[in-house]
């Protein structure tokens, strides 16, 4: 657990949910790929501490340098702390985490109806996940039924998207013979800005994802997915959307 909002069941777009909402908390301004810093620190077995800084203005297609150390320099800082306890079971341990973070964002910002920024952006999210029934005794099998939940908060005045939640289950090894394929199912829900009602004249935007992911090699993998979105853009002109799609995972 040394990233932040992290998941075991959530956290991969190349093999688990499609959906970003189910891969990530959208709450948090994570800046793009950059320089940045940070220390983890796990005292004991079943609990760490984990603190951030990384360069708030960074561009992933440059090296870095000009936007942390030119110019305003701001920087995105980010604390975590968690337990990771194991559930006792016939079939050995169940392993948990429960995560809770807090974000701070010092850059100029603002939802989209309003004509003034403000600095100082500040949020916190939990992250949970435990797996609920394992499969076989095997120490090394990880068969079974798990969980995860997320919850985000961020300021109405500083961000469109004020509060999210999701939660959704996996399965690996679901069918006889196939116990590398996983199936996922996920709900993701996000409250827009009551100050921002002017752009989004819906409350809230939700997905709806079921995923299967068939592992045919060792290194090829194929996701079939099916997605049903509400209120596509928080907005009352468009219908709810079906998306249907399939991702193919190649590792070299």
């Amino acid at each position: 657990p040394v990233s932040f909002d992290g998941s075991i069941y959530a956290n991969d777009e190349t093999s688990q949910f499609l959906n970003n909402a189910l891969i990530n908390n959208p709450t948090i301004p994570f800046p793009d790929n950059g320089l940045g810093v940070m220390v983890h620190y796990n005292p004991i077995e079943w609990w760490y501490v984990s603190a951030g800084a990384g360069d708030a203005q960074a561009d992933a297609r440059e090296s870095g340098f000009d936007t942390t150390f030119d110019g305003d320099g701001y920087f995105f800082y980010v604390f975590e702390t968690g337990v990771t306890p194991q559930l006792d079971s016939s079939n050995g341990p169940l392993q948990g985490a429960y995560r809770v973070g807090l974000w701070y964002d010092p850059q100029p910002k603002a939802n989209s109806d309003s004509d003034r920024e403000y600095r100082n952006d500040i949020g916190f999210y939990l992250t949970f996940d435990q797996l609920l029934v394992k499969e076989n005794n095997k120490e090394d099998d990880t068969q079974g039924l798990g969980s995860f939940f997320r919850y985000g908060y961020a300021d109405q005045k500083r961000n469109d998207l004020t509060g999210f939640w999701s939660a959704g289950v996996q399965y690996q090894g679901l069918l006889d013979g196939r116990d590398d394929d996983v199936l996922g199912v996920g709900y993701a829900h996000g409250a827009f800005s009551n100050d921002a009602s002017v752009t989004f004249t819906e409350d809230y935007e939700s997905a709806f994802e079921v995923y299967y992911n068939v592992q045919l090699t060792k290194w090829f993998s194929l996701s079939p997915s099916v997605q049903y979105v509400t209120n596509p853009g928080g907005s009352s002109d468009g219908k709810d959307a079906v998306v249907m799609g399939v991702r193919a995972q190649i590792t070299f």
